[in-house]
């Protein structure tokens, strides 16, 4: 179930004008990437987030550019409820918190298969989440 969720919003990425896949880690990991460039890099970056595979979770990471979606637009569309770090276990959204400062913030996006039985990701609202995500943070 983690896996074919997770094939899932890969074939949809994979789709996207301007986007691909790119399969890392024994096929473990999928990273999502842009044919052009992500917009907060001046260097050719094409990496605008991913996706993990793991026994028993599937995680999501989304990069955006600094400041242009907060935690509720993801909460409300993706109509899953708001995580911290600790809470192992329990499906939800977080805001990823890094000391690194990069020029851009991310949001994880955390399913167990509790909540993937029930959940269906790619509802139209996903969707239009994903490609507003791609429009605000790519370049071709």
């Amino acid at each position: 179930m983690i896996r074919q969720k997770g094939l899932e919003l890969s074939n949809f990425i994979n789709n996207i004008n301007g986007c691909y896949i790119q399969s890392t880690n024994e096929d473990k990991q999928h990273m999502f990437k842009t044919r052009g460039e992500v917009v907060w890099s001046n260097r050719g970056k094409q990496q605008w987030g991913g996706i993990h595979f793991g026994e028993n979770v599937l995680k999501i990471r989304i990069d955006y550019p600094k400041g242009k979606f907060d935690l509720d637009f993801f909460k409300e569309n993706l109509d899953l409820p708001e995580i911290n770090y600790e809470d192992y276990g329990v499906s939800g959204v977080r805001k990823v918190i890094t000391t690194k400062n990069p020029p851009f913030d991310s949001i994880d996006v955390i399913l167990y298969p509790n909540k993937l039985k029930e959940y269906v990701l790619l509802t139209s609202k996903c969707k239009d989440v994903l490609q507003e995500i791609v429009s605000a943070s790519c370049r071709y």
